[in-house]
């Protein structure tokens, strides 16, 4: 008699680079603090989620998904994988549009539909879906049905004058080392 094998396997998640916010993330315009710059970044669609646990609590963040220029193309299976490692009771999807617009195509909306659909079966709850427009400084909330300004608020300039002087003292070579060492002081980028 002849025996078969049958392996066994262990599937985990394996943590990556982490993204910083100094605030809670419990609104649609906290998680777009966080996330807009980031997937702002990407010169083709991408599709993240946000996993949340029980207490709204935002566990971590995965690609699922990165596609071309104007589109990107994924099924619940990838949505809910990290989701479900992660113990995750609810998720937040993110995509961009590189090319700016953020109002959804007929796919988003199928896309979101088949998620919830799919959330509703593993008992996962899909709170939002947010479209963020490139670096447009726009985004759309599909669950809330509006359009979201994304721009934050940025520090004043500096007096040109002021800002020649500084130069000015510094040493050939050392402005590219004051510019990093200020960038260091404001905190990690998203």
């Amino acid at each position: 008699m002849s025996g078969y094998e049958l392996e066994t396997v262990r599937v985990r998640l394996v943590k990556g680079v982490p993204l910083y916010s100094e605030k809670k993330l419990d609104s649609t315009e906290a998680v777009l603090d966080l996330m807009a710059e980031e997937l702002s970044g990407y010169d083709r669609e991408v599709i993240c989620v946000l996993n949340i646990n029980a207490k709204n609590k935002v566990l971590n963040m995965n690609l699922a998904s990165m596609g071309t220029i104007n589109a990107s193309i994924v099924s619940p299976r990838e949505i809910f994988k990290s989701a479900i490692l992660a113990n995750a009771s609810a998720v937040i999807l993110l995509h961009n549009h590189p090319s700016g617009v953020v109002e959804p195509s007929r796919a988003d909306y199928t896309m979101t539909e088949q998620i919830k659909k799919g959330g509703e079966i593993l008992g996962i709850e899909v709170l939002d879906h947010i479209i963020v427009g490139g670096d447009s400084g726009k985004a759309y909330s599909i669950f809330q049905g509006k359009e979201i300004l994304t721009e934050r608020p940025e520090a004043a300039p500096e007096p040109e004058a002021a800002s020649e002087e500084k130069k000015a003292d510094l040493e050939p070579g050392m402005e590219k080392k004051a510019v990093r060492r200020k960038q260091e002081q404001r905190g990690p980028k998203l």
